[in-house]
């Protein structure tokens, strides 16, 4: 797991991206990205359909991007922050 595939090990909140170049001020709206990310190291080979989703948004408004994760509140992770 690593590069773009590796785990992001907490949540977070960034207000404002620094960017490279310009984001045109007329692309206003939120891309999302979902999928694995494990909070603890893999017992074993690593499968991504095993483990802990992650939402990932990216929100562009104005010509400025902010960021925020969340992992999915499923039940088992309920369980593992109780």
């Amino acid at each position: 797991m690593t590069r773009g595939f590796a785990p992001i090990g907490m949540e977070c909140d960034h207000g404002h991206l620094v960017v490279e170049g310009t984001v045109p001020r007329q692309l206003n709206g939120t891309f999302y990205r979902i999928g694995p990310n494990p909070q603890f190291p893999p017992r074993g080979t690593y499968n991504p359909l095993n483990g802990d989703g992650m939402v990932h948004a990216f929100r562009v408004s104005e010509g400025r991007v902010a960021y925020r994760n969340r992992w999915v509140r499923t039940e088992q992770w309920k369980i593992e922050h109780a």
